[in-house]
């Protein structure tokens, strides 16, 4: 599956979203493999804390871009862009996710702006 495609049904699922999140991010930061546990609230509640816990450094990345974000034609083209910017991030073990809930959380609110 493509980076579009896979982008596509995060959009139409948000569960699916944040299980694969839950589980890439689990296994980069402990190299375990490991299932979800929780429903989608509790799984969507630690991808928050896990923003807060990094919101400087993903500022730091997305922030000055955020006009160019924005300008995309689509929001998985966003996605995309978001995407390449959190990538190579060392905390980061699921950047297509992160990405995608970094749009769908809010690029304002990640970056203290009242844009929309």
């Amino acid at each position: 599956m493509d980076v579009r495609e896979q982008i596509r049904l995060y959009l139409e699922d948000e569960e699916a979203l944040y299980k694969e999140w839950c589980r890439k991010q689990t296994e980069h930061d402990t190299g375990e493999s490991a299932e979800p546990m929780g429903g989608l609230d509790d799984i969507k509640k630690r991808c928050i804390n896990w923003v807060e816990t990094h919101k400087l450094a993903l500022r730091q990345r997305v922030c000055p871009k955020v006009s160019a974000i924005k300008a995309a034609k689509t929001r998985i083209e966003m996605i995309v862009a978001v995407t390449g910017l959190v990538k190579d991030l060392a905390f980061v073990g699921a950047a297509v996710e992160v990405a995608t809930h970094l749009v769908l959380y809010g690029l304002e609110k990640l970056c203290g702006t009242n844009e929309t």
